[in-house]
């Protein structure tokens, strides 16, 4: 509480500076999302969640360094679904990524969120627009994150 000197009391609430605080977990958040906004490109962007099978969590609970391979699968399968577009190009994009290890029910459930922009580079075009992503290219992650020495193209055929 603070009072001035001319008597107004007022009231300022205590700040714990905690992320799960209701109060400054929402200041964090918007702070935070406001920071990744400034970094991205003037295009419209994709939110890609990628999760893995219910009957894989216990390993990746059981070993958290493996939860390093959803990182690199998501970006992978995103890399290898550019690549197969058209090769000669060798298309790019950025990927911002962050890992979240529990669901909404607070159950053990490791994924992945992504923000993907809209278009892509290559060699020879300096931006393309990227219409749409197919659905059987997001399927290639499941492979990916089981076993993630192999080649995207391999796991396909």
């Amino acid at each position: 509480m603070y009072e001035c000197e001319c008597g107004e009391t007022k009231y300022v609430p205590f700040r714990c500076k905690s992320r799960f605080c209701g109060c400054c977990g929402y200041q964090y958040q918007k702070f935070r999302a406001e920071k990744v906004k400034s970094k991205l490109i003037k295009c419209a962007h994709r939110h890609i969640v990628f999760t893995i099978a219910k009957e894989l969590r216990d390993y990746f609970r059981k070993d958290r360094a493996l939860l390093n391979i959803l990182f690199q699968s998501a970006a992978h399968t995103i890399s290898e679904w550019l690549l197969s577009k058209n090769k000669k190009e060798q298309f790019k994009t950025g990927l911002a990524a962050t890992l979240h290890t529990f669901g909404r029910d607070l159950k053990w459930n490791p994924h992945i969120h992504m923000v993907m922009p809209m278009c892509k580079v290559g060699k020879f075009s300096p931006f393309v627009k990227i219409t749409f992503l197919p659905y059987p290219m997001l399927l290639i992650y499941d492979y990916a994150s089981i076993q993630p020495q192999r080649s995207c193209s391999e796991m396909v055929n």
